[in-house]
């Protein structure tokens, strides 16, 4: 059964009867002084991928930009990131487990920067989510973390984490792994790789972004054929990440089939990222792709639009 097929049976049916966050509630913990734009593109790719809600848990200092950029997001103020002490990362544990019996998935490191206070909190909130069966995206600073053993073993065994790597985190993660590269005899990148990666850290979902996505758990290895833009400008990554959390919330936590959700979305933000490419060309940025997710998905899925009879 292919990917498409399996997903048809995930999505929501849109229907009247439908209450608001019946379509996904996807959270995402990222946002610093210096990075705003990230958080907001994998929430606001949420949405237009097709969840209801999506919060953003940010530093005090990166609220107000995330909030200037859409009245839709929910945006969380849950640090301060001028205090540097362990009692504000306690804070940011505090209160983003709070929220977790409203979340379906969780997203992990857009934005989040690499104070090592704020770090040590993210591998908490890691492992307070897992306890609690909740879907993890871990991207960009999340798979910073996992440098260390310590935080590899949180997620190692984990089937509710996926991971969403670009080739250079994808190599720092497998030398963390496998170490010396002569241990393997796979080809780095390949689709064999990544599936032996995925094998090794016991079921977690790799992607490994790239011209063509490599997506496994281990035991099931997917490529998307699909063709993107040829522009990587920057945000692509949160686009996919903020997509692949709602895949994942859709298919309600079966774990068996996060490659079937992931490699859904990637298809579908490929498809984006040609359609925004050919409209764009140089001048393509990620706002772009997010414009046209809507369409990329009705493309895939074509929903029917409400037809209103006339009443005499």
């Amino acid at each position: 059964m292919s990917s498409i097929d399996v997903m048809a049976h995930c999505i929501p049916d849109l229907t009247y009867t439908l209450h608001k966050g019946s379509c996904g509630r996807i959270g995402v913990v990222g946002g610093s002084p210096e990075y705003t734009g990230a958080p907001y593109y994998a929430a606001i790719s949420s949405l237009k991928f097709g969840a209801d809600l999506t919060y953003v848990f940010c530093a005090q200092q990166a609220a107000a930009a995330i909030k200037a950029y859409s009245p839709e997001i929910m945006v969380v103020p849950v640090y301060d990131q001028e205090v540097d002490s362990n009692n504000s990362a306690l804070q940011l544990v505090d209160r983003v487990t709070q929220y977790f019996p409203r979340l379906h998935a969780l997203v992990l490191g857009p934005g989040l920067g690499r104070d090592p206070n704020i770090l040590r909190a993210t591998e908490r909130i890691i492992a307070c989510a897992l306890k609690v069966q909740l879907p993890l995206v871990l991207d960009a600073d999340a798979l910073f973390l996992l440098q260390s053993q310590q935080s590899l073993d949180v997620i190692r065994g984990n089937t509710r984490v996926i991971l969403t790597p670009n080739i250079v985190e994808y190599k720092r993660l497998r030398t963390c792994v496998f170490g010396d590269d002569s241990k393997t005899k796979t080809t780095i990148g390949s689709k064999d790789d990544v599936e032996l990666l995925a094998r090794a850290l016991g079921g977690v979902t790799v992607v490994l972004k790239g011209e063509h996505d490599v997506v496994s758990n281990g035991s099931l290895t997917l490529v998307t054929n699909e063709i993107g833009g040829r522009k990587r400008s920057g945000g692509q990554g949160d686009v996919l990440a903020g997509s692949i959390a709602t895949a994942c919330a859709w298919t309600r936590s079966s774990v068996e089939i996060f490659p079937h959700a992931a490699i859904f979305a990637c298809t579908v933000v490929k498809i984006a990222s040609r359609k925004a490419f050919n409209r764009e060309f140089r001048a393509m940025t990620a706002p772009d792709i997010i414009s046209v997710l809507g369409e990329s998905f009705q493309s895939i899925f074509p929903t029917l639009p409400v037809e209103v009879e006339a009443k005499i």
